[in-house]
């Protein structure tokens, strides 16, 4: 073959090469990916020869390498890569310079864009990096990030978004309102957490006068609750049972274990009374004597039992034992067996309340592993002993002496301190004790509730007639007079102010002269009380007659009179309730106070009057001056010193209640007279020598109790009524029939008061659980697994 034949396949070739790698380029292109069909673009043209037959194919090449080329740099200045974009169009120039393009086939948009990029106008900012891009795109997805959680109500989560923007973008004035949105929401919520929160305190306050009930199943329920949480599901319903039905004599002398177990069954059928229903009564006990170890039959071994008002449980387990065998108690009967076999049959799920940090590498049972795994255990050469050994559930009863077999399981819930095991019943009583010995041994407080409640109630009746006569002629003669009487030694005079019909001459009342002005129509006692003795220097405290309701009067009658209607009906109610509590640790005493200082003097210096003086009506006069002081704490102040018994079931209290008030001051001092008096007149008060003395209220308590936990009882209280009344009468007049009942006044005047003081204690661990729990805080999840081995309810 010919050098021009070589060649002209040469060049064939280089075409077709162009021909593939400029339809690559256009399929990149129309993808849009710019700089892959650059480059194909570029290499179909500087793979075709320089040869006039195909130039125009080559100028078709260049143009679509200076097209992709220009949209790639469109890319890269969005991208701010100043250095690749210069470096692109740089290319194409030398390109067509290489390919000998002559420059008018150079698309004008290359060499502006290149001036536009070397020119100091500022058409591009060329601070702008790929980084700063990537910072923009970061807070634009955290932005609309923010803005989720902030519809989803996920305020923290929002705020922290929103911080992060913040740290990226300082400036970031989107950010700075998201967070202005997040607290506007929390605001909204805080007002309504404050209502709530305010409402929730008013009900305890309202709650806080509920008497409480009395137990009267206390001896029933009180130490037979298990420290597992009770459910009604079939075996547990059983085991109530066996706990509630009490054997009063059961005695035996070698009797066989399947005739005791029959008298059992009898008397549990006999003694279920809480059972409604007759079918269900009593407890059914299977003996099964299979899988003896001697292969001798256990159940028809002799008994010797002699016990008397023991549980059914403890029963069942003494006679059992007896003989080597012992039960279990299924879902619908209990089952007596032999020693020898193991209950790892019938998985049982049950969740136990258990103190804060049960779960711990240091608190161990009896059962508790060797030395090894001893966690205070000095540490070995070469650590530093502060490596901190996280242990699960299951590990932890393992070394505790819990037999875990198949099946079986244990989890600990750390954020409601609930530990829940599925097991056999024999382990669950291992877990049980495990449970009952780390709250024996852990450290415990007593919460303590001192409520003092105060009824008062007054009432007040009263009813008369108030008559007043004028002077008259007696019958025609003009020498005898007759009229009404006097006020005498009365504390409420006739006044013109307690009557309605008022002369307007004299500013008397019509009538004037009183026929009942010695019935007490002002108060019910006419004995004087400490609380009128306090009141005295009151302006408003002094005697004043019933309201009048009707009255009645002849203005120009012969004699005149005036009847004024004198009746009255009040109800008044004064309720106090104080409910204070103190946590507190057995051993110590705590207080609370909610008192304010009263300080008042308890010593006077006598008044002073001056021998000689210069004369006149008015001398100088030094009253009766304090010199000694004492502050007493007004309010309630209650004290109380718990100790815990060994069971954990009864607390013993010393409490001091001291609820007090102020009630007034009693002016045990004279007025001091003085003044010139040789007219006859009265003398002048100098001075009001006033000794004022304090008078409170005060309900005191101080007692030694002892209170189941849980339990609330009535340490004191006080009961009174006191009762004033008056029948008054005009002598004779007042016991005419009928026209007698006008001449009458009639008043009672009732107070009682109850006050009771409640106190309640509970024990609880230092996350502030209940120790015992109660029966109906204890629902439990009772499951069990099938043949396939699926829990089941």
């Amino acid at each position: 073959m010919s050098v021009a034949a070589q060649e002209a396949q040469k060049r064939q070739k280089q075409v077709k090469a162009a021909q593939m790698l400029f339809s690559a380029g256009a399929s990149a292109m129309s993808d849009g990916s710019y700089g892959e069909a650059m480059d194909n673009f570029k290499g179909a043209f500087n793979a075709m020869p320089i040869v006039p037959a195909i130039e125009e194919q080559r100028r078709v090449f260049f143009r679509q390498y200076q097209k992709a080329s220009l949209a790639f740099s469109d890319q890269l200045i969005q991208e701010a890569k100043w250095a690749e974009v210069a470096q692109t169009l740089e290319d194409v120039i030398a390109t067509a310079k290489g390919g000998y393009i002559p420059d008018s086939l150079i698309d004008p948009e290359v060499k502006r864009t290149l001036g536009d990029l070397e020119s100091t106008h500022g058409l591009y900012n060329r601070a702008m990096t790929p980084q700063h891009l990537r910072r923009v795109e970061e807070v634009q997805t955290k932005l609309i990030l923010a803005k989720g959680y902030l519809e989803l109500g996920d305020y923290d989560r929002a705020d922290f978004t929103y911080n992060q923007v913040l740290n990226i973008d300082p400036y970031n004035e989107a950010a700075r309102r998201g967070q202005e949105e997040v607290e506007r929401h929390r605001t909204e919520y805080y007002d309504t957490a404050y209502d709530q929160t305010r409402s929730k305190a008013l009900a305890e306050v309202a709650a806080g006068w509920e008497t409480p009930v009395e137990n009267m199943d206390l001896g029933d329920t009180i130490g037979l609750v298990s420290s597992a949480e009770i459910a009604e599901s079939g075996n547990v319903l059983i085991e109530q049972k066996l706990n509630r039905i009490i054997i009063p004599s059961l005695e035996f002398r070698d009797a066989r274990l399947v005739d005791v177990i029959d008298f059992l069954i009898a008397k549990s059928q006999e003694l279920d009374a809480q059972e409604p229903d007759p079918a269900k009564k009593g407890i059914s006990i299977v003996v099964d004597p299979s899988g003896s170890l001697n292969g001798q039959d256990p159940s028809q071994l002799p008994v010797t039992v002699r016990l008397s008002n023991i549980p059914m449980a403890g029963a069942l387990k003494y006679v059992t034992q007896l003989v080597g065998m012992k039960y279990r108690v299924d879902e619908y009967a209990v089952f007596v067996v032999p020693n020898s076999v193991a209950f790892d049959t019938g998985m049982i799920t049950r969740r136990y309340p258990v103190p804060p940090g049960f779960i711990s590498a240091g608190n161990q049972g009896a059962g508790a592993a060797d030395a090894v795994n001893d966690p205070f255990a000095a540490p070995a050469s070469g650590t530093t002993g502060l490596t901190l050994k996280r242990i699960k559930a299951q590990e932890f009863l393992e070394q505790s002496g819990v037999v875990f077999p198949p099946g079986a399981s244990a989890s600990y819930i750390a954020t409601t301190s609930t530990l829940v095991v599925t097991n056999n019943i024999d382990q669950h009583a291992t877990v049980e004790n495990l449970i009952q010995i780390s709250k024996d041994n852990g450290s415990k407080m007593v919460k303590v509730n001192v409520k003092m409640v105060s009824i008062e109630d007054e009432n007040l009746n009263a009813l008369g007639l108030d008559w007043l006569l004028g002077a008259a002629n007696f019958a025609s003669s003009q020498k005898v007079f007759f009229s009404g009487g006097t006020d005498g030694s009365t504390q409420t005079p006739t006044e013109a102010i307690d009557y309605p019909f008022v002369s307007p001459v004299d500013g008397l009342p019509v009538g004037m002269n009183p026929v009942t002005g010695g019935l007490r129509m002002a108060d019910a006692s006419s004995s004087q009380t400490i609380d009128d003795i306090i009141n005295r220097g009151n302006p408003s405290a002094g005697a004043s007659k019933y309201p009048g309701v009707f009255s009645v009067a002849g203005v120009l009658t012969d004699p005149q009179f005036q009847m004024v209607v004198r009746a009255l009906a009040q109800s008044k109610g004064s309720d106090t309730m104080c409910d204070s509590h103190v946590f507190v640790k057995p051993g110590q005493i705590a207080s609370i106070e909610q008192v304010r200082e009263f300080i008042y003097p308890t010593e006077y210096d006598p008044p002073e009057i001056p021998q000689n003086f210069g004369g006149g009506e008015n001398f100088p006069v030094t009253p009766a001056t304090p010199t000694a002081f004492e502050t007493r704490k007004l309010g309630k102040v209650i004290e109380v010193e718990p100790t815990v018994s060994s069971d954990n079931l009864t607390v013993n209290l010393n409490v001091t209640a001291d609820f007090s008030d102020f009630t007034g001051f009693i002016n045990y001092g004279t007025p001091i007279l003085g003044g010139a008096a040789l007219d006859g007149g009265q003398l002048s008060v100098v001075t009001e020598n006033e000794i004022l003395m304090p008078v409170f209220d005060a309900v005191r308590e101080t007692t030694n109790v002892t209170v189941w936990d849980g339990q609330t009882i009535a340490i004191g209280g006080f009961h009174g009524e006191s009762v004033a009344g008056t029948n008054d009468k005009v002598p004779v007049v007042g016991d005419l029939p009928v026209l007698g009942k006008a001449f009458r006044s009639n008043s009672s005047k009732r107070s009682k008061r109850a006050l009771l003081i409640f106190v309640s204690v509970r024990l609880v661990d230092p996350g502030g659980n209940p120790i015992n729990a109660a029966p109906d805080e204890q629902p439990e999840l009772v499951t069990r697994r099938d043949d396939g081995g699926n829990l089941s309810p």
